[in-house]
């Protein structure tokens, strides 16, 4: 079914590209706390009626993440910069997940000028699932914070690749 669509694409450095597929997560228990995707339309998928987007967030969802950033559409690489600067430094000092979203953004906002505090600079990036906060003082369970550092990981490999491609496009 092409509900299943969407992907994380990596590399393996032999011209050939391995795929992560949405519905591969299904098979896998990935308790996070926070799943990142931060690269471009990362939250972009399949819908239908009735059921919602099947995307690649609710396919970690599926799998027992608890909560997802995602991207909607394609945002401005310097204001993605700023913004997740911010969120990680709120996180850091223990603000929940969608309180340290919303508190970059605005801080985002109050140093943005008329033309970079367009909505579509900062607005694509929203937060779903169940809100929670990482407490930086205690030991973490090394494989919440091993799962969440792997995703960034791939995150930022695909959202790499993705802006390679636009740049060949154009």
């Amino acid at each position: 079914s092409n509900r299943y669509t969407s992907y994380l694409q990596f590399p393996n450095g032999e011209n050939v590209d391995k795929k992560l597929l949405t519905y591969e997560l299904y098979r896998h228990h990935l308790p996070a706390a926070l799943v990142v995707l931060s690269a471009c339309e990362s939250g972009t998928g399949t819908y239908e009626s009735g059921e919602g987007v099947y995307s690649l967030a609710r396919g970690f969802l599926s799998a027992g993440s608890q909560g997802v950033i995602q991207s909607l559409w394609m945002i401005n690489d310097q204001a993605s910069l700023e913004l997740f600067e911010n969120f990680y430094e709120y996180v850091a000092k223990g603000r929940t997940f969608s309180e340290g979203l919303r508190l970059s953004k605005q801080q985002y906002l109050q140093s943005s000028d008329n033309y970079t505090s367009h909505p579509a600079y900062w607005a694509g990036l929203v937060f779903i699932g169940q809100d929670g906060s990482v407490n930086l003082e205690k030991k973490i369970h090394p494989p919440i914070w091993m799962i969440l550092l792997v995703m960034l990981f791939f995150s930022s490999i695909f959202f790499i690749l993705n802006r390679r491609k636009r740049k060949k496009i154009t």
